[in-house]
């Protein structure tokens, strides 16, 4: 329809100027114009959007793409390949120490070599971006799909406590999702980053991990910067022709169950792929037959996920489920869900791997819902603490918390819009600037964040062994001898790590700490770790003084702020502290009484406020939280406090 549409427009164009033009003197008859190619702009230097693998696996594999010559699994067997002399095999893991910048600088403007081993510039024949996409496609055949499944287990359980689970990093440390940021490292490179640290942060070295496995971590790292990486969970020659479905998903069509969603399928042989997905519900009464079941059928991308496929079926009296004709997707994950206990709960996702059988065994296990804080328990909390300006300090924390219990933790208390809460963490009385890690926005808000006392609180269930990550970070006031840390803990606290930096002389005068003779070192610093000695109960004030020495007047410069907030992260996702911990001589010393610290405390703000530091709505609020603490700890009104 275009191009019967702009034949019309050119046509009437050529009539028009025909009756227009033809009486004019020969002097200013038109003549034609001379063709100009328009100049391409020049590149970036970098890929102006993210990489999308699927586009650079169309354009690798098509009429007179690279493959004719590399090969469709880029083992240089493409159908002229032997028409030169060089074999450079794109899939050979000795391409490790090359660098996908290194090969768009040649794709872009050649080799200049010999016919025998000629390399052609593409610079006119694809925009930048293209070029982008297809060698990053080319330099992704060298990976496995083993090597992303286990460089993805990696990933979870040693670098995304750090870097996150898609690889944002917070505050100083890199987005490795940004297109630039990998094109000109090496596998080698990074290899060697985790082998030997890397400047200034020598903790950064994994040689707990093997050889493979650290190549592993790095495949996966790769792959968190690029679009449609659910790719390389194929084998590289299949890559190319399961590129081609991702932009139309096969339907998924079957009788027994309902689907919910599909999309059309783009080959016969697609909507084929089809096999029986069956399941058992595991609860702790028997549910009523006919309770609806959901299967959904989800693209493992790395950075998108998107659902493919959903399906909908009725339950059995025998507990038992059924979903006939599901689209068969290797790579794609498979989860079943129902409601329970006023709950949807899920099961256990499962990865469709390369060879399965005609039927997949699904578990969907349930829980009872408690509002039973018990089986709550902070396995670690860590604090940095920094001066940022004269009497205003910057907290930066981070907990991981399980559910230890046999039931799925979520309260009766709701948010202001009818969300109902799971985990409660109180700060400090004046608080403020409050900002959570990308991460736990997901799952935490910001409660009461203009109270005297804000809190944070999860908006997701706590289900029964998950293990819950929470950072954040905010400000705090403070006099002018020391940082006075005062809040409830609503859960027990294994181990309660506090860092102060050395450079400023703070320190942790309190016998229930003890000083760990390593410090921790950073690009900002070296900081000194504290560790309390004992676990802390619950419904416990957690209480720490951090004492300033004669050189924590000065501010610390931002930059250094957001590298404390690095180191942070760098180190919550480890179980090292709690390893030394068991190590240490645990001596038995008496801890201070809680009430004489919340007594100080009140004294420190008292004399705060008589310095004019504080004005005095603040003051009355603060000191009024103080006093309603002190009166929990002694059972008596705040009234009768003073």
């Amino acid at each position: 329809m275009r191009l019967k549409t702009a034949f019309c427009l050119c046509a009437l164009l050529v009539l028009t100027a025909c009756s227009g033009l033809a009486g004019e003197p020969p002097i200013i008859r038109t003549v034609p114009l001379p063709t100009i190619t328009p100049t391409p702009p020049p590149d970036l230097g970098r890929p102006p959007a993210r990489v999308d693998l699927a586009r650079g696996a169309e354009l690798f594999s098509g009429v007179q793409g690279c493959a004719q010559c590399h090969g469709i699994a880029g083992q240089w067997d493409g159908p002229v390949a032997e028409s030169f002399a060089c074999q450079p095999r794109l899939a050979d893991s000795n391409n490790r120490g090359k660098t996908v910048l290194a090969w768009f600088g040649l794709t872009t403007n050649g080799n200049n070599g010999a016919v025998s081993c000629l390399m052609p510039p593409w610079r006119t024949r694809l925009d930048e971006q293209a070029r982008w996409d297809v060698v990053s496609y080319a330099y992704s055949l060298h990976y496995t799909p083993e090597q992303i499944r286990r460089g993805g287990q990696i990933w979870e359980t040693t670098c995304a406590a750090c870097h996150g689970a898609v690889g944002k990093g917070e505050g100083n440390l890199p987005d490795l999702t940004e297109p630039a940021y990998l094109i000109a490292k090496s596998d080698v490179a990074l290899f060697q980053s985790l082998t030997q640290g890397i400047p200034n942060l020598p903790n950064h070295v994994f040689t707990d991990l093997s050889e493979a496995d650290r190549y592993a971590a790095l495949a996966f790292l790769r792959a968190l910067s690029w679009d449609s990486a659910e790719l390389l969970l194929r084998p590289p020659q299949e890559r190319a022709a399961y590129a081609a479905t991702l932009s139309a998903p096969p339907a998924a069509t079957e009788e027994a169950a309902e689907p919910l969603t599909a999309a059309p399928s783009p080959t016969p042989i697609a909507a084929a792929e089809t096999f029986t997905v069956r399941g058992t519900v595991r609860a702790p009464e028997p549910l009523a037959e006919g309770q609806p079941i959901t299967l959904r059928v989800i693209a493992l991308g790395v950075h998108s996920p998107r659902e493919l496929a959903s399906y909908r079926t009725t339950l059995r009296a025998d507990q038992t489920f059924a979903f006939e004709g599901v689209l068969k997707q290797s790579g794609a994950v498979y989860v079943a869900s129902t409601e329970y206990d006023a709950v949807t709960q899920f099961s256990e996702p499962l990865l469709l791997g390369e060879i399965t059988d005609e039927t997949l065994e699904v578990s969907l296990p349930l829980f009872r819902v408690s509002p039973d804080p018990s089986g709550v328990v902070v396995e670690l909390q860590r604090v940095f603490v920094d001066v940022i300006a004269p009497n205003r300090a910057l907290l930066q924390g981070a907990l991981r918390v399980r559910n230890v219990g046999e039931r799925i933790y979520l309260t009766d208390q709701r948010t202001d819009d009818d969300q109902r809460i799971s985990l409660t963490f109180e700060l400090p009385i004046g608080a403020a600037g409050i900002r959570l890690a990308a991460e736990s926005a997901a799952r935490f808000r910001v409660v009461d964040a203009d109270s005297p006392q804000p809190r944070l609180v999860s908006i997701a269930p706590l289900l029964p062994s998950e293990v819950v990550l929470l950072q954040f970070s905010y400000e705090l006031p403070f006099p002018a001898t020391n940082i006075l840390i005062s809040q409830p803990n609503r859960y027990p606290i294994n181990l309660l790590i506090v860092n102060v930096p050395q450079a400023s002389g703070a320190q942790i005068n309190d016998p229930r700490f003890t000083l760990d003779e390593t410090p921790v070192v950073l690009q900002a610093g070296s900081y000194a770790t504290y560790v309390l000695r004992e676990p802390l109960p619950a419904n416990a004030n957690i209480t720490v003084s951090v004492a300033l020495g004669a050189a924590s007047g000065a501010a610390a410069e931002p930059a250094i702020v957001i590298v404390i907030f690095s180191a942070l992260l760098i180190l919550i996702g480890t179980l090292g502290a709690i390893l030394w911990l068991s190590r240490r001589d645990r001596a038995q010393t008496p801890a201070p009484d809680e009430s004489a610290a919340l007594i100080a405390q009140i004294a420190a703000l008292d004399e705060q406020f008589e310095r004019g530091q504080l004005a005095e709505d603040t003051y009355q609020a603060q000191r009024e939280a103080l006093k309603a603490a002190l009166a929990r700890l002694s059972n008596l009104p705040p009234s009768t406090r003073e």
